[in-house]
């Protein structure tokens, strides 16, 4: 039983999302909530930025990305604006 659980286990991680490095090509908005982009309360990443992109959301009528920058998390709608680094 213990043999099984540790295959699982091993299946699961080793199925893991790898992490995307993204570099900004350009000043990028970017929101705190998914379908709120163009309203106030959002940072603006500046051009040669590094960060981690996450998984894809779909809102009412854009798809959305999360992005991890150091402390700062939220969505981006444009992400032709990044280049991947890894």
């Amino acid at each position: 039983m213990k043999l099984i659980f540790l295959l699982f286990i091993s299946l699961i991680t080793s199925c893991s999302k790898k992490e995307v490095k993204v570099k900004a090509l350009q000043d990028v908005n970017v929101y705190y909530e998914v379908d709120v982009a163009f309203s106030e309360g959002s940072f603006v990443l500046s051009k040669g930025c590094v960060c981690t992109l996450g998984s894809e959301i779909y809102g009412k009528v854009d798809k959305f990305t999360e992005i991890e920058c150091g402390d700062k998390k939220g969505f981006i709608f444009e992400d032709e604006k990044f280049e991947r680094i890894n």
